[in-house]
């Protein structure tokens, strides 16, 4: 049976494990203030965790954060490269986007360098990249977009091999509209803060699902990837 105890005096360390205060079942009806130098949330596996040094996560509970990148920082590959970023106006309410040129009936790739945020847990070292883009005419037609990347490191080569193609697939639905196609996910081999990170993105011209006649123009690519931390540094 329990007890009444008047004063429990200074207890250094106390386990809550259930129960109530003042007849409340312990976290069940209303918020309270409390300061903890580490508090820990979730279970064994998947958790976040707050010390005063920042806040960390594992397992599930580890966000998805995302970046985007215009293709006024891209560049056509000297080899089989991309045409050059244009800025267009549209005639109707003068919206000038910049965007860059994919012909069709071949493959021609166009590069980006970016370092990775110093939350990415490189341990999940795949990225994931959805491309935005747009097309002239072409409704109902396929792009096939493909993405590879290399991860350098310090004292590592530049000139190394790329990483596996990924790619994704999408079908014009109107002439000069946004097309936000499928996601595709490419593993970054070797991953590790700090580095940097080469994407390589190709228009897939010359595949059979590629039926667009006619020039795709990417407008950019968003990238995701999976944090460990809250800084960045």
């Amino acid at each position: 049976a329990g007890r009444t105890v008047a004063d429990l005096g200074s207890i250094t360390t106390v386990d809550i494990n259930g129960g109530s205060i003042d007849g409340t079942i312990i976290g069940a009806n209303s918020a309270a203030a409390g300061t903890f130098s580490s508090l820990q949330t979730g279970d064994a596996t998947n958790y976040v965790n707050h010390t005063t040094t920042g806040t960390s996560y594992a397992g599930n509970a580890r966000p998805q954060r995302s970046f985007f990148i215009g293709v006024g920082g891209h560049w056509s590959s000297t080899t089989s490269g991309a045409g050059d970023w244009a800025v267009v106006e549209y005639a109707v309410n003068d919206i000038n986007i910049i965007r860059k040129q994919f012909v069709d009936g071949s493959d021609t790739y166009a590069e980006v360098t970016f370092i990775m945020p110093g939350s990415w847990d490189t341990s999940v070292s795949d990225l994931t990249i959805v491309p935005y883009w747009t097309a002239t005419s072409g409704a109902g037609d396929t792009v096939r977009w493909g993405f590879q990347t290399r991860s350098i490191g310090n004292d590592d080569p530049i000139d190394g091999a790329w990483g596996t193609m990924a790619y994704s697939e999408d079908a014009v639905t109107a002439a000069d509209d946004l097309l936000i196609a499928p996601s595709a996910t490419v593993s970054v081999s070797g991953a590790a803060t700090g580095d940097l990170v080469q994407l390589r993105i190709m228009r897939d011209g010359n595949h059979a699902n590629d039926d667009l006649n006619d020039d795709a123009y990417l407008i950019g690519v968003m990238v995701s990837y999976t944090a460990n931390k809250e800084d960045d540094i």
